[in-house]
């Protein structure tokens, strides 16, 4: 199930001209080279796709 979300969220960024490195940096919101779930859950929240649950993306 992992795959299909990431897939999803590839395709997402694709459409819109972004790479997954573009979106992960913007996520990096403490500049600390990596992004922790909150980060992850909160990009995914303002990009308006699937939020952060239990360790699952979930729609």
């Amino acid at each position: 199930m992992f795959d299909e979300d990431l897939v999803k969220l590839t395709k997402w960024l694709c459409s819109r001209g972004t790479t997954t490195v573009q979106f992960f940096e913007w996520a990096d919101t403490d500049n600390s080279g990596s992004i922790d779930m909150v980060e992850f859950a909160n990009a995914l929240r303002a990009a308006k796709l699937q939020t952060f649950h239990r360790g699952k993306l979930r729609s």
